[in-house]
């Protein structure tokens, strides 16, 4: 195999490829990309078998097809430290390989492909083209309430998707927290229920930013995410990239909707830009200290106060004032900060409202107007 292909084209694609996280105790060879050249076309894919990444690049030159392995690290550097246009990839035996630049050339051994794991098969009329924002803030809205920490029950351990009514459905849980988020996104799924990891949400979440259009499909234990690079008006650029994520099908979740009817006896519109300045100047203050948000009725005033868990001298000084005339009612809950904090940092809207009993014990319900579908639990600190 011969091939020319632009180095900051090359660069651009390993640096999407670092973002995967690779297991240090992981097999070896998974630390490669595997670089393959067929009717004039290049391909790049890396994994760490449970998100994979393959990226569909138009060379300079083909002097002749072939597939190998590459470093990622080596050949990071080595692109890196580099100014020249392109990039000339020399495979002389199936384990030897040449990297040229300008008048520099580095040598490698390399493993064979055939321990490489295998490309997923793709079944292109799978796919169903998606606005990438509207999945992006779909998923966002939830996956911060999934359990980072749990390894022992799955529906905890990431967002759960499923249709109900011709709706899609989102949802995530820790047991403490809930959140989900009810869309008419027009995406069919290929089971009762997908399940995708947190770690592989958040590595999809990363490519969402700004991208268009969406293509979405399943593979076998996949889901596939394919976008087009539109951007570019160089034509040595990225043209296709394909994201998989490892998914479960069929994993059994809890029911929420018996929370949408649970009796509600506060019911109070805030507005969120405010309540988000207050929770950031607080959060310099405390830092990643584990802290409590209490919310105190009295006299028809809503204040939002909060204090430092293990601490002694535990009560912050500022406090946020919200008049609320129509509950003359003393009243106090409290919330762990983290949990409203991610609520409103999730939710891009002006005003939300939350909902709670004067029972001490039941959960805590945001929603808002502006997204109809979505709904935060959140149960309550004892105090």
């Amino acid at each position: 195999m011969e091939v020319l292909i632009n180095r900051k084209v090359f660069l651009q694609v390993i640096k999407d490829i670092k973002k995967i996280k690779f297991r240090k105790l992981g097999p070896d060879i998974l630390n490669y990309v595997h670089f393959i050249c067929e009717k004039g076309i290049v391909s790049i894919y890396a994994t760490n078998l449970d998100v994979g990444i393959n990226k569909i690049v138009n060379p300079v030159f083909v002097k002749s097809e072939g597939e190998v392995l590459l470093p990622i690290k080596r050949v990071y550097d080595i692109l890196k430290n580099n100014v020249c246009e392109n990039v000339k990839i020399i495979q002389f035996q199936s384990n030897e390989v040449l990297l040229v630049l300008d008048s520099v050339s580095y040598k490698m051994i390399v493993p064979s492909v055939h321990n490489f794991p295998l490309l997923p098969k793709i079944d292109k009329d799978s796919f169903q083209t998606v606005n990438s924002k509207d999945i992006k803030s779909f998923f966002e809205s939830v996956e911060y309430a999934a359990d980072k920490t749990n390894y022992s029950i799955d529906w905890k351990k990431g967002v759960s998707l499923y249709k109900e009514d011709q709706k899609l459905i989102a949802l995530a849980t820790d047991s403490k927290r809930l959140s989900v988020n009810v869309s008419s996104i027009p995406l069919d799924l290929p089971a009762k229920r997908v399940f995708i990891p947190f770690d592989n949400m958040t590595f999809l979440l990363k490519f969402l930013k700004k991208r268009q259009h969406l293509q979405v499909g399943f593979s076998e234990f996949n889901s596939v995410f394919k976008y087009h690079t539109l951007t570019s008006k160089d034509v040595f650029s990225i043209n296709e990239t394909y994201i998989f994520l490892r998914v479960k099908f069929d994993v059994d979740i809890p029911s929420y909707t018996f929370l949408l009817h649970l009796c509600y006896d506060i019911e109070v519109n805030l507005n969120r830009n405010k309540v988000k300045e207050y929770l950031k100047n607080i959060l310099k203050i405390i830092g990643k200290k584990e802290a409590i948000l209490s919310f105190i009725f009295h006299e028809g005033v809503l204040t939002l106060k909060v204090k430092l868990l293990k601490e002694i001298d535990c009560e912050i000084q500022q406090t946020l004032e919200i008049q609320c005339p129509e509950f003359q009612r003393d009243f106090t809950f409290a919330l762990r900060f983290n949990y409203i904090a991610d609520v409103i940092n999730a939710i891009d809207v002006d005003e939300f409202t939350f909902h709670k009993a004067f029972d001490s014990l039941s959960p805590c319900m945001i929603n808002s107007c502006e997204m109809p579908g979505f709904s935060a639990f959140i149960m309550p600190f004892s105090l």
